[in-house]
Formats: C-alpha cells, sequence, structure tokens
C-alpha cells in the first residue's frame, strides 16, 4: 500500500508529524510519501495545494495521511484526493480551540457559526480523524455532533533517538526542569508559586521557554526571593542533557483552562522516554499514570500540590528512581512508536 504523508505546517516538522511519518515507515508492505512544505509562511499553502495535485497524478496513493496543522489544506485534500481514502489528523479541534479565551486578536474575527457547519463536512469526508487522547476524541465528537467511531485516538508519542534513557549527572542541588511555550494550559503561574513556597529548600528551579510576559513574571519570582534559572530558550538538541541533569521533570499540565483537561503533553512523553521521574497534571487523559508508581500526579492548578510532590520526591530519592523506571516501562506499553505504529496498522488495515 502506498500512503501519501502530507504536511503543512509553519513548523513541518512538528512531533506530532515527526512520529507520524517515522511510524509508517515501520509498517511492513507499506510505502510512505512525504511531502511537507518548504515555505513556512502563507505561501506554504499555494505550494502544498499544487504539491498534492501532482502527488496525485505522478504517485496516486492508495491512502492520504494529512498531518497537524492541516486545517487549511483540508477542504483541498478532500477534493484532491477523492474518492481515495484520507485519514485527517485533527490534533486539535479548531472549534474547540477558537471557543476557548484566545489572547489573539485575528481569532475573534472568525465567524464560528459559520465554520462549525463547513468544518463538519470536511470531517464526514475523512475515513478517520486522528486526536491525541481519548478525551479528545470524545469531546470532538461531542462539539461536533459526530459519532465518536469516526474519532481515533493515537499518542503523540516523540523523538526515541533523541530522548531515551541515560544515566542521571548527580549535583548537589536538588533540580526541577520546565520549560515549554507557557500557553494558559500549562499553568506556569502553579509552578512559579510551587517555587516561592519551596525558596527556603534546596531546591533549583531550571525553567525554559516563553516570550516576555513569561520572563516578567519568573523575574519577579526571583526577586521574591524564588530559587529560579531561566533561559528564554536553548537549542532543543541540549533537552536531553538538560533531562538526564534534573532531579525531577514537570510534564503537567498544571493550568486549569477546558484543553488542559484532555492532553497529555509533549514534554511527558520526552521526560517518560528519558526515563525521568516526572510530575503530571491529573486530568481526563491521565488515567494510564498513577501516583508514586510511574509518576508524581497532581491536581490541576493546585500550586501546593506541586510544592508538596517536589518535597516528597527530595525526600524519596530510592522510590524516585523507581517511578523513572516504571514510567519508561508505561512509555514503552502505551506510548511509543512501535505502539503507534501498531495502532496506524490496525487502522490501515481497517
Amino acid at each position: 500500500m502506498k500512503i501519501a504523508i502530507i504536511t503543512c505546517h509553519n513548523q513541518p516538522d512538528y512531533i506530532r508529524a515527526v512520529t507520524l511519518r517515522k511510524a509508517v515507515s515501520q509498517l511492513p508492505d507499506h510505502v510512505a510519501v512525504i511531502i511537507k512544505n518548504k515555505h513556512t509562511g502563507v505561501l506554504r499553502y499555494p505550494e502544498m495545494i499544487a504539491r498534492l495535485a501532482t502527488l496525485r497524478i505522478r504517485h496516486n496513493p492508495d491512502t492520504y495521511l494529512l498531518t497537524f496543522r492541516g486545517y487549511e489544506l483540508l477542504p483541498f485534500a478532500c477534493l484532491l484526493t477523492w474518492p481515495k481514502t484520507l485519514i485527517y489528523d485533527e490534533f486539535i479541534n479548531p472549534i474547540e480551540w477558537l471557543q476557548e479565551p484566545r489572547s489573539e486578536k485575528w481569532a475573534k474575527l472568525i465567524p464560528i457559526a459559520l465554520l462549525k457547519p463547513f468544518y463538519k463536512v470536511l470531517l464526514k469526508r475523512c475515513k478517520y480523524i486522528l486526536v491525541d487522547t481519548q478525551a479528545h476524541a470524545q469531546y470532538s465528537a461531542q462539539i461536533m455532533n459526530m459519532s465518536s467511531k469516526k474519532f481515533t485516538a493515537l499518542p503523540v508519542s516523540t523523538n526515541e533517538e533523541m530522548f531515551k534513557p541515560s544515566k542521571q549527572r548527580t549535583t548537589k542541588t536538588f533540580k526541577v526542569f520546565y520549560y515549554g511555550n507557557m500557553l494558559a494550559l500549562h499553568g506556569l503561574e502553579v509552578v512559579l508559586d510551587a517555587a516561592l513556597q519551596l525558596k527556603s529548600y534546596p531546591i533549583e528551579f531550571r525553567l525554559i521557554g516563553g516570550k516576555k510576559a513569561m520572563a516578567d513574571k519568573v523575574r519577579e519570582a526571583q526577586a521574591n526571593g524564588a530559587n529560579i534559572s531561566y533561559e528564554p530558550w536553548t537549542a532543543f538538541d541540549t533537552f536531553p542533557s538538560e533531562i538526564s541533569s534534573a532531579s525531577l521533570c514537570l510534564g503537567g499540565p498544571f493550568g486549569t483552562t477546558p484543553q488542559s483537561q484532555r492532553v497529555i503533553t509533549g514534554k511527558t512523553y520526552q521526560f517518560l522516554a528519558s526515563a525521568a521521574p516526572t510530575v503530571v497534571g491529573e486530568n481526563l487523559a491521565s488515567s494510564d499514570f498513577k501516583d508514586k508508581e510511574n509518576c508524581l500526579k497532581i491536581q490541576l492548578g493546585n500550586s501546593e500540590a506541586l510544592a508538596e510532590a517536589i518535597v516528597w520526591a527530595l525526600e524519596h530519592p530510592k522510590q524516585l528512581a523507581t517511578i523513572a523506571a516504571n514510567g519508561r516501562k508505561l512509555y514503552d506499553k502505551k506510548y511509543s512508536i512501535e505502539k503507534l505504529s501498531d495502532q496506524l496498522s490496525r487502522i490501515l488495515a481497517a
């Protein structure tokens, strides 16, 4: 079977697309044809429409997989791939995204009442709609008033060549590692408040990421005594080293937005794959995570619970090592590229 994997994203090697490509490449008797945009601005749309049309003529794939984020390309993909099988990686439902509080001014200009029925027509054209968690599958089906059988939850997984177990570097200071672009669902304020609560402990918070607003909040916490080492960003290939030198990693999410109830964060997969002890937020997608067994699990939005979990980790190094090892076992059992490939194989065989 010939499968075309199509990506049209301002980050064409976004981890979701990378792991799906990797999973398909491991399938026996399947040939993957990968096309991804070269332009990262608005020119990527006409570029990918033209390349998709050319792909259909030259290769005529049996199945098309449109990876995240394919919203803008989806109408054209529905037409240009007809009547072949189209699998759409929704990942995040745009209607859900628009209904949540947004800081982007342009988002308020989109007429949801018109977009929703049009988007539903496009979804009906797709044979399968992929999302990241079962909680997201159920919610997307609900808000689109569609059968949940149309939606399939596939974990994001991670780059296993980069994120893998390594010998943890011991340091005198207990280091807590946290990074990200600090969207509302991530709950930065929860982390900063926990850091303030623990300022008298031998604990260093290592934070990376975010824009000016985050930097301002970090500086304020530092001024109030929080022991925080902060960088606006660093090269992504340094993250495995950051993880291996951390005593504890914060996967989250810790925010209280509606979306935070339905996600497993990308960094959580990275930490688990690295066999690093990880703190996760308890939500509708976290049923595989067991507190003090394969993670430390806390209530969303609760900085006191996060501080208590960090202190427990500081005081129980042996148990923490067991938790880290069990976290890696959970990754292998549920979230690995191999498991992702197995799930895709079943979808394609249906």
